[in-house]
C-alpha cells in the first residue's frame, strides 16, 4: 500500500507538471502555437440557421456549467448529448472536441472511467484531426487521469507522458 501511495504521489505530481506545462505554452489565437480556435463548418444550413443553431448550442454548454454546480446529473447528461448533436450537425469538430471533453469530465464526476477515456479518445482524435495541439495534449493528460482512476497505471502513465511530450513540443 506504501509504494501504491508513493506511485500516485509521484503520478498526480507528473500529471500537474504536465498541465502546467501546456498552460505555460498556450497564447490564444496565435497560429504558431498548433491551436485553431474555430473552424468554418461544412454543413448544408443557412447562415441563419447556423447562428440558430450555435446560438442554442452555447447556451446548452452554459446550462451545463450552472448544472454541474448543482450537481443535477440527469440534466447535464440531456445538455451534453444535445449539445452533441447540435455540434454534429454544425459538422464542427472544434466544437464537437469540447462537448467530449465535457462528456468525459462528467464521466469522470460519475466514476465510469472507461467511458471517461472513451470520450478523451474522441477529443484527442478530433483535436489532432483540426492541428489543436495543446487540444490533444488535454484530451492525453485527461486520459491519463481515466486510466489511473481505473487502476491501469501503466496506460496511464504512457497517456501522460504522451501528453507531456506533446505539450513540450507546442512552441510559445
Amino acid at each position: 500500500l506504501n509504494i501504491l501511495t508513493k506511485l500516485m504521489t509521484k503520478l498526480t505530481t507528473f500529471l500537474l507538471l504536465c498541465f502546467v506545462v501546456l498552460a505555460c505554452n498556450t497564447k490564444p489565437n496565435n497560429s504558431s502555437t498548433g491551436i485553431k480556435t474555430e473552424q468554418t463548418p461544412q454543413t448544408s444550413l443557412s447562415s441563419k440557421e447556423i447562428r440558430e443553431v450555435r446560438t442554442r448550442f452555447d447556451s446548452l454548454m452554459l446550462l451545463v456549467k450552472q448544472f454541474q454546480e448543482t450537481e443535477k446529473h440527469d440534466s447535464i447528461i440531456k445538455y451534453l448529448h444535445e449539445s452533441l448533436s447540435l455540434a454534429q450537425l454544425l459538422n464542427n469538430d472544434s466544437l464537437l472536441a469540447k462537448v467530449y471533453i465535457n462528456l468525459g469530465l462528467y464521466s469522470d464526476n460519475m466514476a465510469e472511467y472507461n467511458l471517461e477515456v472513451e470520450y478523451y479518445y474522441k477529443a484527442f482524435e478530433l483535436f489532432q484531426k483540426i492541428n489543436n495541439y495543446s487540444g490533444s495534449a488535454l484530451a492525453l493528460n485527461n486520459m491519463a487521469w481515466g486510466y489511473i482512476q481505473a487502476y491501469d497505471y501503466q496506460k496511464g502513465i504512457e497517456q501522460a507522458r504522451l501528453g507531456l511530450n506533446l505539450a513540450k513540443n507546442i512552441t510559445t
